[in-house]
């Protein structure tokens, strides 16, 4: 998952490799959405398929949603996860920060009947930036919107602008370049 060859010319990273990488980024925030939607319903689905949907999301992130150690022997915390919550009442919004292996395993514990998350169009990228030897990362922002729902009444909205850290490393294969895009820590930078 999310490993893609490219004949790379140079050392450096080509603007046809940066963009097709920059395209993986967004089909990896997607997918991700995706199987937090299966996570999040709460009939219809056994936990088999909930698992699978678990293991699959972990998988799009660094280390596997888990502590890792990087290619330099060098001890990684695992990716974080920020939610935020907008309390009606104050306007006040309140930002939690959860390892993202419990924020995927809690999703099922919301208190909604339904919970519907939906990404805007209006995805995007910023520049890449090298981190190292073969390694790159770039900030995705897009804006999501959480709507929770106690039988048809809608009883919570929000909309968050959330920025994700996208890590995209380059591995060489006997001449073969590959190129790994996996999804960092995210943040919520913006709730209304």
């Amino acid at each position: 998952i999310g490993i893609f060859s490219a004949s790379a010319q140079s050392d450096g990273l080509t603007k046809e490799i940066e963009n097709t990488l920059k395209e993986q980024a967004m089909v990896k925030v997607n997918e991700l959405t995706d199987h937090i939607s299966f996570l999040m319903k709460k009939s219809g689905y056994d936990n088999t398929v909930k698992d699978y949907h678990l293991r699959a999301a972990l998988n799009l992130f660094v280390g596997g949603g888990r502590a890792y150690t990087d290619k330099w022997g060098n001890q990684h915390r695992a990716a974080n996860m920020q939610v935020s919550r907008i309390n009606r009442a104050t306007s006040a919004v309140s930002i939690k920060e959860y390892p993202v292996s419990t924020y995927l395993s809690n999703l099922k514990y919301l208190d909604y009947d339904e919970i519907i998350i939906t990404n805007s169009n209006s995805t995007c990228i910023g520049d890449v930036y090298k981190t190292g030897d073969g390694e790159y990362e770039a900030v995705l922002s897009w804006v999501q919107i959480f709507v929770g729902k106690k039988g048809d009444m809608t009883v919570y909205k929000d909309k968050t602008k959330k920025d994700i850290v996208v890590k995209m490393q380059r591995k060489d294969y006997d001449g073969i370049v590959r190129w790994s895009v996996l999804l960092g820590d995210t943040t919520a930078a913006v709730t209304d």
